[in-house]
């Protein structure tokens, strides 16, 4: 059995109806590793009430790790959908690439996914980033220049005067 944390089990006990005797016998088995029967007689409870506390902790993790797995799964499926949607626009053979901590782009923004993504013309190449990391959200069809530092911080966004573009007037 894999300990918990203080957090963890911070996390798993709130919204219980258990009292602090209670409460504090179950964090010394889950996440001290002492033995149920021990923790119950130091505490003062009867060891099937720290059984039914633990049951109790471990529904209430499997529904908040269920919760974070689905935001991943939305989150997952917003990526192939907009990936896809820019292939069904620019053809099939788009080469779509995530955007990476020290690199530039600059191009237009084509697409987005409100709340989650956007892709990013870059010449051949689409870039796709994530909207959290950016300092800003940009509009689409605005040229830009997104920045990502080396050490982790958020894209800085600007938007490339015209002036300064390197395109070919036709």
């Amino acid at each position: 059995m894999k300990l918990w944390t203080d957090q963890e089990f911070d996390v798993y006990s709130q919204n219980t109806r258990l009292s602090d005797n209670i409460l504090a016998a179950s964090r010394e088995v889950l996440v001290l590793g002492e033995v149920g029967s021990v923790a119950a007689e130091k505490y003062k409870v009867w060891a099937p009430q720290i059984s039914r506390a633990i049951k109790v902790l471990r529904n209430n993790q499997s529904k908040i790790l269920a919760d974070v797995e689905s935001v991943s799964n939305v989150r997952e499926s917003k990526k192939v959908e907009l990936v896809q949607e820019a292939r069904n626009l620019f053809g099939m053979d788009l080469v779509v690439k995530s955007a990476k901590s020290g690199e530039n782009y600059v191009g237009p923004v084509v697409l987005e996914s409100p709340g989650y993504f956007m892709i990013q013309r870059t010449g051949r190449i689409a870039i796709l980033h994530e909207l959290g990391k950016l300092e800003k959200i940009p509009a689409l069809n605005v040229r830009l220049d997104i920045s990502y530092p080396g050490n982790g911080d958020l894209a800085k966004v600007s938007e490339v005067n015209p002036e300064h573009s390197r395109e070919i007037e036709r």
